[in-house]
């Protein structure tokens, strides 16, 4: 997703993650662009307009819970549980858009065309089901099944990083308490049915599913009729769940990334090969961060060529959000404002994020422009003398100690500026009335 088309959701997100999950947080750990963007990803999703209270408050105990399972799980055996999650990092942001994409392809489907959209639901709980949870919820059960001694297979992932489901029902009768959050909006009937075809969609917005056992015929299931509104419901409290086992999955990430690699359990990340306009919204996310506006990307032999602008300074005041809920309009105030930073020193910490996008031995070139298209110079070098540079900070005269490494740098003193974003400040609730309160108002 361009950053540009984020809604203003996502300026909430680190604070919102930080204050429900700031407990679980240990003390020194970096946030790196891969937890940025998903935490952002997931936040939104959760916040958005229309989500209830409940919503949140079960999308916090999923992710409470699972992250407990993994933490207990990492302390019996990190090297493993590294190891997994590392394993199917890369596959969680496809798997997410795809669900993403069933679900707009869903609620797009007219109400009225009630037989399409239960197709559509159908299709969109698949997605979940087969393309996602097996991946999201591995480590957690696997990291489960070590910190209780369970050596059943099942809990053991595939060699493609997917869990078997079946875990999930097992993971629920080793519990001491009766409530598994992991298996929350999980119906495997459903989904066989849907997959081997065996429902009936009825009149009135209904449909008749059976999940047929032929080795078995007592483990049958159904038939059941279900709802469009029941399969709407459904999806939703999956999508919740999976939100919320993504977000332990960051916050393992968060505390654990840099322990792994020092000890060599796993190499630093690497993200999945990307197409080219795949690395240009990636490339203008990061950009837009430390003080760009992205112009252009080519994708060249020898490596990567990128134009970008210099951010002017903007106006600092206090951006306000209106966010609607549950008959109520909350007011929030994220103070705003700008700071001067050289340029070098930008571009060396964003194509320092970049890195794990490219190979090392790809060269980069990088002109940077005035809003007025006049160019301030350029920077040439490769990703792996910017990632052997290991710098703790990219104060100027850290920076200075290094610029003689780069190929070319002709970028001299100039500056950008980067917008800089307060904690929001939430300045209370109004109540609004419904649509059938304004009704029999009006009346």
């Amino acid at each position: 997703m361009r950053h540009s088309q984020r809604s203003p959701l996502s300026h909430l997100a680190l604070s919102q993650f930080g204050k429900s999950f700031g407990d679980l947080i240990k003390a020194k750990t970096t946030i790196t662009l891969w937890d940025d963007v998903i935490l952002k990803t997931i936040f939104e999703a959760i916040m958005w307009f229309g989500r209830t209270k409940q919503d949140y408050v079960n999308f916090e105990r999923s992710a409470r819970a699972a992250y407990y399972f993994i933490k207990q799980g990492n302390q019996a055996n990190p090297r493993e549980i590294a190891r997994l999650f590392y394993s199917i990092v890369n596959e969680i942001v496809p798997a997410f858009n795809d669900c993403r994409q069933a679900a707009n392809e869903a609620e797009r489907v007219a109400a009225s065309d009630a037989d399409a959209k239960i197709r559509k639901y159908l299709d969109y709980y698949k997605v979940m089901y087969e393309g996602i949870v097996p991946y999201v919820y591995a480590p957690v059960c696997y990291a489960f099944s070590i910190a209780k001694h369970i050596t059943d297979k099942d809990f053991i992932p595939g060699a493609d990083g997917k869990l078997n489901l079946y875990a999930i029902d097992k993971m629920g009768k080793a519990l001491v308490y009766k409530e598994n959050r992991l298996s929350i909006g999980l119906n495997g009937h459903i989904r066989n049915a849907y997959v081997h075809e065996s429902y009936k969609i009825l009149d009135g917005a209904r449909v008749e599913l059976c999940d047929i056992n032929r080795y078995r015929p007592k483990k049958s299931w159904g038939p059941e009729i279900w709802t469009l509104e029941q399969l709407v419901i459904l999806c939703d409290q999956l999508w919740v769940n999976i939100l919320g086992v993504i977000c332990a999955l960051v916050i393992y990430d968060i505390n654990n990334r840099s322990v792994a690699e020092k000890h060599g359990w796993v190499p630093p990340m690497k993200c999945a090969a990307l197409r080219e306009n795949e690395i240009s919204t990636t490339v203008e996310y990061v950009a837009d961060e430390f003080g760009f506006y992205f112009k252009k990307l080519d994708l060249l032999p020898e490596g990567v060529s990128i134009v970008l602008t210099a951010k002017p300074k903007g106006i600092d005041q206090e951006s306000k959000l209106t966010l609607g809920g549950e008959n109520v309009v909350t007011l929030i105030k994220i103070p705003i404002w700008y700071e001067e930073r050289r340029i070098i020193d930008q571009l060396v910490s964003m194509l320092y994020q970049l890195t794990p996008y490219f190979a090392l031995q790809s060269g980069v070139r990088v002109s940077v422009l005035s809003l007025a298209d006049k160019r301030l110079g350029i920077l040439v070098t490769n990703f792996r003398t910017i990632s052997g540079l290991r710098l703790e900070n990219n104060r100027p005269e850290t920076i200075d100690k290094i610029r003689h490494l780069f190929t070319i740098d002709t970028l001299k003193e100039h500056t950008t500026f980067i917008e800089k974003k307060g904690t929001p400040k939430y300045m209370g609730t109004v109540p609004v009335k419904t649509k059938d309160q304004k009704r029999r108002t009006s009346g």
